[in-house]
């Protein structure tokens, strides 16, 4: 079976529904702020699970596929997420923390205008992400299996390791995806991108992220494809993707969605529908138009994960 490897974080979202709109909370005077101290009643608390590798997983899962996913969690996990992604089928290589140490946790306000106010908590993520290394948990004959591979947002040195150990001890003619998301702006450098890129089939980011590496690290989408990357997969929401090469860009339209409820993880389902296709042997833009066409599931339900097909 061809398989896919994903590497990522795995998150607890703790989402508090509020009654108010945050932003008519906020004192103002004179246009500006005087004394912020808020103060809100949370309707409910929703605990759902998420981060980007077990987004991921999870939509490949629900495919039908058997990815591997690379992470690092809490004691807290295997109580409950990890069976949980075990019983889909997921195939869970995690470092495990110490006793009572905790998962990454996303601590979200949100009110009626689908506006948030959050904070990471990442935990035991933060402290083990750099100590990953592939061979403690995926052995060599599984490694020369893999035909795509995602690296998703974890940090620019445990990026830049993972790459290389897979370089050296994975399949040769895999696809790697680089998917640095939220990392961009604390851990990652231009050096390191240098030293990934050329390794790098398909770079993937939203039109934030794209941007942030052209401000950040003086990388244009010219400047990615030069230094190595066969693919720039630029995503754009509703307004749909590009796909640019060398020779030319490639639009890839949005797939309509049967009804709208939340937006939260159509990229990491896109990034599923992407990979599952790949896996298929799909071309890149038939791989995108699936990639779209499972993220428009995705927002059809309230969560990350609550899609299926």
């Amino acid at each position: 079976m061809k398989r896919a490897m994903v590497i990522g974080s795995v998150v607890y979202d703790e989402i508090f529904t509020i009654e108010e709109v945050i932003k008519n909370e906020i004192p103002l005077k004179k246009g500006k702020i005087e004394n912020l101290n808020l103060m809100f009643n949370a309707r409910e608390k929703i605990k759902r699970y998420g981060g980007v590798g077990g987004n991921i997983a999870y939509g490949l899962a629900v495919q039908n596929q058997k990815p591997l996913l690379l992470s690092a969690a809490g004691q807290d996990f295997f109580y409950d997420y990890g069976p949980y992604l075990k019983k889909l089928n997921v195939d869970l290589r995690i470092m495990k923390g110490p006793k009572n140490s905790h998962t990454a946790t996303f601590y979200s306000i949100s009110d009626q205008n689908k506006e948030q106010i959050g904070i990471f908590q990442p935990n035991i993520y933060k402290k083990y992400v750099d100590k990953i290394e592939l061979l403690d948990l995926v052995d060599k004959k599984e490694l020369k299996a893999i035909k795509v591979v995602i690296f998703s947002p974890g940090t620019g040195p445990s990026t830049q390791k993972h790459f290389k150990q897979f370089a050296q001890f994975g399949n040769t003619k895999a696809i790697k995806i680089l998917d640095p998301g939220q990392s961009l702006s604390t851990t990652f450098t231009r050096e390191i991108f240098e030293k990934i890129l050329p390794e790098t089939d398909i770079l993937i980011g939203n039109q934030i992220e794209i941007n942030q590496m052209s401000c950040l690290y003086n990388l244009n989408l010219r400047d990615i494809l030069n230094l190595g990357a066969k693919f720039i997969i630029e995503t754009r929401g509703i307004k749909g993707s590009m796909i640019y090469t060398k020779e030319k860009a490639y639009p890839i339209p949005a797939y309509p969605a049967k009804k709208f409820k939340e937006a939260t993880g159509a990229g990491d389902a896109f990034r599923a529908g992407l990979i599952k296709a790949l896996l298929a042997g799909q071309d890149i833009k038939d791989s995108a138009l699936l990639g779209a066409k499972v993220a428009a599931k995705s927002v059809e339900f309230i969560g990350a994960q609550g899609y299926k097909f």
